[in-house]
């Protein structure tokens, strides 16, 4: 459909229209596949080379994601897949994108089919330009005179989304904050004095390996000796630096954990564990939002929509690649749900098929995406509920990814470190 505008498409699934467009042009297209608030974040983008011509748009740093899935290249009119010339365009971009960061855009190549072959691959999905150098010059230079060009303030305006999230999380709030309920608890983790009141936090928030339940403990120390304190130390005294790593005194030295890694482990063996049984707790919002998505993303959300409810969303269709989300999982703080469901399909959309099941990769998903993130301060309380919490999991020293939560330094390493050994 992005690659012949001038076409009208209708596309089903089973007997449900999924999507639907008119005659129009390239940009009136972009915003019919994915949405109308894309238009304004667009430059339009015009080339040539010796060899070939190119039209289409590049998106401002609005549109860039953290995954893959909103870049489309086409080669007269018909859709390639080309790593070489795809990195042109990121090399256009040059370090107004990080690595692991993709600009959203869609670019059609002019080239004369006598300096082309599309016969490479069964599916014609590659091309074997024969002045490949010419096109991918072209690409990077008109891309990068595009996304450079203009004000002082254009250029600032070009900041990663990442680098502006706690201003964007905050005024979301503040927008939301007359629409939407105040949630119980007001921090995904709960004080550890609210923890000693709680009969079924063992029953909510505790995976065991034989029977999908672990008995709730007083503190992580008396489940866990080598965490103890030494003598005269203060009971649960721990520290969070750069408000990112929990570091504690143990009787062996130290022990660092890293929050984010520690809250998705505990995230994931939950929804695993709701997955199966669902009873997720949820949170209503006093007035449910109408979100639109784009085809592709409204047909994963389909794909994984039972699985989203049990976790505790509760998410029906609403029309036309339109959803109605009247609760959300009562992890998830106000005015952040559109962004992490958001974030929750394209995670699952990276993750799914890689020899992953499909309810592995969602509790995933969903675990990094509303685990507290690095960056985020916490109270003495709350980290001492991270800790209690984390130890009760089944796997309490890897995160879903397989990267560690934990790391132990002995005194025997800091004595060697400072060469008193």
């Amino acid at each position: 459909a992005l690659g012949r505008p001038e076409i009208a498409f209708e596309f089903y699934n089973g007997d449900k229209k999924v999507f639907q467009t008119k005659k129009s042009d390239l940009l009136e297209r972009i915003g019919e596949t994915f949405h109308r608030s894309y238009i304004p974040n667009l430059m339009e983008v015009t080339g040539s080379g010796r060899t070939l011509k190119l039209t289409g748009y590049v998106g401002d740093p609005k549109l860039i994601r953290k995954s893959r899935g909103e870049q489309y290249l086409y080669l007269n009119g018909r859709y390639i897949s080309d790593r070489k010339m795809s990195s042109a365009v990121y090399k256009g971009y040059g370090d107004l994108v990080s690595r692991g960061e993709f600009p959203f855009f869609v670019i059609n190549l002019l080239v004369d089919p006598q300096l082309v072959d599309v016969n490479v691959h069964p599916a014609k999905m590659e091309a074997k330009f024969k002045n490949e150098w010419d096109v991918y010059e072209a690409i990077k230079t008109t891309v990068h005179d595009t996304v450079h060009i203009g004000s002082d303030a254009m250029i600032d305006s070009f900041q990663p989304m990442y680098k502006q999230q706690t201003a964007d999380i905050e005024e979301s709030r503040a927008h939301h904050n007359s629409k939407i309920i105040q949630f119980m608890p007001s921090r995904t983790i709960p004080p550890a004095a609210e923890l000693n009141n709680m009969t079924s936090f063992a029953e909510t928030d505790i995976v065991e390996k034989d029977n999908g339940f672990s008995p709730a403990v007083e503190t992580y120390k008396s489940a866990f000796p080598e965490l103890q304190s030494e003598p005269g130390q203060p009971e649960g005294l721990v520290w969070q630096v750069h408000n990112k790593y929990i570091i504690s005194q143990v009787k062996s030295g130290l022990s660092i954990i890293d929050q984010h890694v520690a809250h998705e482990r505990i995230l994931y063996e939950k929804a695993l564990n709701l997955l199966e049984k669902g009873g997720g707790q949820s949170q209503q919002l006093l007035f449910p939002q109408k979100i639109e998505l784009s085809p592709e993303d409204y047909s994963v959300l389909l794909e994984i929509l039972a699985f989203m409810n049990k976790i505790g969303f509760e998410i029906t269709e609403f029309g036309e690649r339109t959803i109605l989300v009247q609760a959300v999982p009562a992890d998830i703080k106000a005015g952040t749900e559109g962004k992490v469901l958001a974030e929750i399909i394209d995670n699952f959309r990276e993750t799914s098929g890689k020899e992953v099941p499909a309810h592995k990769a969602l509790a995933a998903s969903f675990a990094c995406k509303a685990a507290v993130k690095a960056g985020e301060k916490l109270t003495q309380e709350e980290m001492i509920s991270l800790i209690e919490r984390l130890f009760l999991t089944e796997y309490p020293y890897y995160c879903p990814h397989g990267r560690p939560v934990i790391v132990n330094l002995t005194i025997d390493e800091l004595d060697k470190r400072f060469e008193r050994k």
